[in-house]
């Protein structure tokens, strides 16, 4: 009788592949540093530096734009000197406000752990190479004396240096469970309203104070539940 062999289960394959790509994404990024081909890219995304020029490349992909899209916004977060608006404005103008407002989050998301969890793998030699000193000087004096809440109003406020922030983070002790809900709740908002721009939804004044409702919930919710929310990050450990 041969023994039964037992399947792996879904969750351990799981964390196997994650681990996996973030080895092979940890690797391909230290590649591109140590090759100075940065700049490179740099010349090269300047170009899509603008809600137009973003269109028109996107476009060029066909049924694989969306896909297309989807590399734009997590690539941005990391190595291209464009915001995060542009794209996602971008996004809600090919896609519609369902799925390019969905695109548009989920890849600001996605960009943003992405690049939290290089800086924190890499360390700071890395995010040296990627951040002007004056920057990272001003980004670390304020998240290491201010920790989390200063993170939140970077993630909140739009034009702030959010997908610099995120480096920031890495380098600092603020666990990565709290650094993703003050990501989810500080970006969003943002990200929604530059993709409903772009889908032209935003011409309303009713749809304004919508999305100005939406954008203030979080904060609000934060201030109002402020004591129980720190006991709870407390009982998670992530104080």
């Amino acid at each position: 009788m041969q023994p039964t062999v037992r399947p792996i289960p879904a969750w351990i394959r799981l964390v196997a592949l994650l681990l996996l790509a973030g080895l092979l994404a940890g690797g391909l990024a230290w590649a591109v540093v140590e090759s100075g081909l940065i700049p490179a890219f740099q010349a090269v995304w300047r170009q899509l530096g603008s809600v137009e020029g973003i269109r028109a490349w996107v476009a060029r992909f066909g049924a694989a734009a969306p896909l297309a899209m989807l590399a734009i916004l997590v690539a941005q977060a990391v190595l291209l000197p464009i915001p995060a608006m542009a794209p996602a404005a971008a996004s809600g103008f090919l896609f519609g406000p369902w799925v390019g407002t969905l695109l548009a989050v989920a890849g600001v998301t996605a960009g943003s752990v992405l690049a939290f969890l290089l800086a924190r793998a890499l360390g700071r030699p890395w995010v040296v190479r990627l951040l002007s000193p004056e920057l990272l000087a001003r980004l670390d004096r304020l998240v290491h004396r201010r920790g989390a809440a200063a993170l939140f109003l970077i993630f909140l406020i739009p034009f702030l240096p959010d997908d610099a922030a995120c480096l920031v983070a890495g380098l600092s002790p603020i666990p990565f469970r709290l650094f993703l809900v003050l990501l989810v709740l500080g970006r969003s908002p943002a990200v929604v309203v530059a993709s409903l721009t772009g889908a032209g939804l935003a011409a309303s004044p009713l749809v304004w104070v919508g999305l100005g409702v939406a954008a203030l919930l979080p904060t609000l919710l934060l201030i109002r539940h402020r004591d129980r929310l720190w006991r709870w990050l407390e009982r998670q450990g992530l104080r």
